[in-house]
């Protein structure tokens, strides 16, 4: 016996619409999570760069501090600030700025006068509105005084 009904016709194609809908609504969200954890990791690793490329000016800047008429020499007029500008040379093709700065203040303890170095390594990759805009600064401050404690 076979029952007719004309109601239940097209119910399957409903069923089958709603089912597809509902995939593509997951599979599109799944595609934006996916992009979305490819952009952070990405920026991450930018990070990483121009976190690595001030750690290196910083470096960098002390070592010239060393030896204080190469990089933030003591002149009669304080405070100086000499700013070399390191580009390319051990960073070539990261297109990461780094940028040192060392200034200097006399401090005076009883009678000596000593020097406070601050030396300042900043790192910038990407441009300020650039969704891609990295900033890294590190800071360092230092003197020239004798180690209170020898060996």
């Amino acid at each position: 016996m076979v029952f007719n009904r004309p109601y239940a016709q097209g119910f399957s194609l409903l069923t089958a619409l709603f089912v597809l809908v509902v995939f593509s609504t997951i599979a599109a969200y799944m595609v934006e999570v996916g992009g979305s954890q490819q952009s952070t990791a990405n920026l991450s690793l930018l990070e990483a760069k121009v976190m690595a490329a001030a750690q290196s000016g910083a470096e960098y800047a002390s070592k010239l501090a060393e030896n204080p008429t190469c990089f933030c020499s003591t002149p009669p007029n304080p405070p100086e600030t000499s700013t070399p500008t390191l580009k390319s040379g051990g960073f070539a093709n990261t297109n990461v700025e780094v940028t040192t700065t060392c200034t200097w203040n006399p401090y005076q303890e009883d009678t000596v006068v000593y020097h406070v170095y601050t030396i300042t390594s900043s790192a910038v990759y990407g441009a300020f509105d650039s969704s891609e805009h990295v900033n890294r600064r590190i800071i360092i401050n230092g003197n020239d005084a004798a180690d209170p404690c020898p060996p």
